[in-house]
């Protein structure tokens, strides 16, 4: 009788660990799941963000010549020197596999830019230019550093002094 008791509680024992057992690795594979999507959602925003900031520095620092935009809005060129010698350069988009990839075509190749199942595409206002990423629009001055007469302030590489809290000012 005594190993019958035993036995039961035994099973009782290894079905109410299992029930706990599987509750944890539920929880331990939406947790991975989540933060794996978390972490693509970073990825994903980082590389959003630094595509913008290339395309304006890019244009901005280097370009000697205004930026054009085709008319079907899937490319934008402008010339560079580089070495003393005037390149164009070119951002297009290709669309592959239903996705929409921003290029930087250059002599020496091209880089990808971004990647985006949304429409990537470039437009052209007055003394402006700009381009649809994710859905969102970017503008920027359609003139060289030296044929602005003011220079806009995201655009200076100044460092932005700042204090910590209680110091005293300079």
């Amino acid at each position: 009788m005594r190993k019958g008791h035993i036995l039961i509680q035994l099973l009782v024992f290894l079905m109410i660990s299992m029930v706990f057992l599987s509750i944890a690795a539920l929880t331990l594979k939406e947790l991975f799941n989540h933060m794996s999507f978390v972490l693509n959602k970073i990825d994903r925003d980082v590389d959003f963000f630094m595509a913008v900031d290339y395309l304006r520095n890019d244009f901005w620092w280097h370009s000697i010549s205004q930026a054009y935009v085709s008319p079907d809005g899937k490319s934008m060129r402008f010339l560079e020197k580089v070495n003393n010698t005037v390149k164009e350069v070119r951002y297009e988009v290709v669309n592959r596999d239903s996705k929409y990839i921003l290029r930087r075509v250059a002599n020496s190749g091209y880089n990808t830019v971004f990647e985006s199942k949304k429409e990537i595409s470039f437009y052209e206002l007055e003394e402006l230019w700009g381009v649809v990423l994710e859905g969102y629009s970017f503008e920027m001055i359609n003139s060289t550093p030296t044929e602005t007469p003011f220079v806009p302030d995201f655009l200076l590489p100044e460092l932005v002094e700042f204090e910590k809290r209680g110091s005293e000012p300079r």
